[in-house]
């Protein structure tokens, strides 16, 4: 489990969404979920700033994110 006071710390600084999902999934295959969830957390952050996504493609990603990270 994560330690959300160091969500910060594994938190990546891109916005690239399928960057942080590559990330994210390269993580959870080694075992650090903590990571993946920041990676994944941060993708759909990134998603939902912009707005309703503006394609099909991006809301698919959004909705992989949320199957990733239940809340």
């Amino acid at each position: 489990m994560i330690d959300l006071e160091r969500f910060a710390e594994f938190r990546p600084d891109t916005e690239d969404v399928d960057e942080l999902l590559e990330l994210g999934q390269q993580e959870f295959r080694v075992g650090d979920y903590g990571r993946a969830y920041a990676c994944f957390e941060r993708a759909r952050e990134v998603l939902e700033e912009k707005g309703a996504p503006e394609s099909r493609e991006q809301m698919a990603k959004l909705l992989q994110i949320r199957d990733q990270c239940p809340s």
